[in-house]
């Protein structure tokens, strides 16, 4: 399909006899900005105040409002969609088989997109340690939850891996396991939100989860 207008954060390129998305530097920036913020919990009132405070131009080069941060989070093309319009909103664009067509570049990962979605859903927890008001320390989602597959001891987070632990007290482990973390979170944050984000609002476990407090 082809493009019109690109999305704030884009531009048309042609590249061979085909008209792509690339990044625009300095929008896309912002863009990613976006996405860290909400998922840090900050409200897109607050944070349009921020941008328009710092002179930086919205999407149609006037000021920001903050129904233009909620259209940001949810718009297919930032996680690599190409879209469609159905009535007034932009939806994943399916070919004859039914499957999203992917563009060739994106500015947030499909579970980055589904985060800053649900936070400002209120559906779940604004993501720890990412340096905005707000945010605490960060902390590690698998801590003590992995089983090294060789000893069956837990597995702590070191550098940028999830490594058994018997191994790391210099003990003897017949196979030590290692897994990145940054894929690892990822998978986990992205099916633990396709089931929150499946949820009614008078889902009794949501109920009780909202009279706890946020999740």
């Amino acid at each position: 399909m082809g493009y019109g207008s690109a999305p704030f954060g884009y531009r048309v390129e042609i590249i061979g006899k085909r008209r792509q998305l690339v990044p625009d530097p300095d929008p896309a920036k912002v863009v990613q900005e976006i996405f860290r913020r909400v998922s840090a919990g900050e409200s897109a009132r607050t944070f349009s105040g921020d941008l328009n405070a710092r002179g930086t131009p919205g999407p149609s080069g006037g000021a920001w409002q903050h129904a233009a941060i909620s259209r940001t989070i949810s718009h297919p093309a930032y996680a690599g969609w190409q879209v469609i319009k159905e009535g007034r909103r932009l939806v994943a664009y399916r070919n004859e088989a039914g499957e999203r067509v992917g563009l060739r570049t994106e500015l947030v990962d499909e579970a980055g997109q589904r985060l800053a979605q649900g936070v400002a859903a209120g559906k779940v927890r604004p993501l720890a340690g990412d340096g905005f008001p707000g945010a605490g320390k960060a902390s590690h989602l698998s801590t003590d939850l992995l089983r090294c597959d060789g000893c069956k001891r837990a597995m702590t987070f070191r550098g940028l891996s999830y490594k058994c632990e018997k191994e790391r007290a210099c003990g003897i482990c017949p196979a030590p396991a290692s897994t990145y973390a940054g894929a690892l979170e990822r998978e986990v944050v992205g099916r633990w939100l396709n089931v929150v984000m499946a949820l009614e609002p008078t889902t009794p476990w949501r109920s009780r989860s909202r009279s706890a407090g946020r999740l």
